[in-house]
């Protein structure tokens, strides 16, 4: 059972799934990135959702997709919170720019712990109405409208 009273900024009632199947350690190194960043979480997708090769990693609590609250109030950047998310050691990273909250495009993060030597980083955009994974470098996060 995971005690939830020690996070600063993470609660239960965010849309995890099955909260208790969480990794207290994926939740340890993302309580500790909203304290650095002194801002929380919309969580789209803990152990529930339909996902493709990845979907294990959620599934087993070691994966979560999330929008920070400042990319929402238009604090900081995406490639801001992907460099965040990296200093915390999670293995690996995808940057959604195309996910939208309340029907303003925020962009989004999908973090996971996986047993990995090499972090996995990537760029997920919409093209077509289908979802395609690319190669996370500057160039592709201008193209596709991650940064300016």
């Amino acid at each position: 059972m995971i005690d939830w009273t020690k996070y600063q900024y993470l609660t239960p009632n965010e849309s995890w799934g099955d909260h208790d199947k969480m990794s207290p350690v994926l939740l340890d190194k993302l309580d500790a990135m909203c304290r650095l960043m002194q801002s929380g979480i919309f969580v789209t997708c803990g152990t529930q959702g339909i996902h493709d090769d990845n979907m294990g990693l959620h599934s087993s609590g070691i994966a979560v997709d999330f929008i920070p609250m400042d990319l929402i109030r238009g604090y900081t950047t995406l490639l801001d919170c992907f460099f965040m998310a990296a200093r915390f050691g999670f293995t690996g990273i995808g940057l959604y720019p195309d996910w939208h909250y309340n029907g303003k495009r925020t962009g989004g993060l999908h973090v996971d712990i996986r047993p990995a030597q090499y972090m996995a980083q990537w760029l997920a955009v919409a093209t077509s109405g289908t979802q395609v994974y690319i190669r996370l470098s500057e160039s592709n996060l201008i193209k596709w409208g991650a940064i300016k």
